[in-house]
């Protein structure tokens, strides 16, 4: 799991990119949890009281050599920042 986590008022909007495509965020209602892609799960986090948010980005099946590369975390706000982030993966 890679976290990413944005300080600031207002509460920044993060987005996880990977290839150019933003990764659809997870829906959570009660216990049930639906994601739009089931490989990657972005969960969301918002604390509006100390004005962070924090994204998690969850591949969920890494066995794949895929899934290798550069996701960019993107948080955007009145001041906008973005760090990148390599995950390698094995192969069978």
């Amino acid at each position: 799991m890679v976290k990413c986590r944005a300080n600031g008022y207002p509460v920044s909007k993060i987005t996880w990119i990977r290839s150019g495509t933003k990764l659809p965020v997870c829906v959570i209602t009660g216990a049930i949890v639906s994601c739009v892609r089931e490989n990657y799960q972005v969960f969301e986090q918002t604390n509006n009281e100390r004005a962070f948010t924090e994204r998690d980005l969850i591949i969920a099946s890494t066995k794949f050599t895929r899934d290798h590369g550069k996701y960019t975390c993107s948080a955007k706000n009145s001041q906008p920042a973005q760090k990148d982030v390599e995950v390698s993966v094995q192969g069978m």
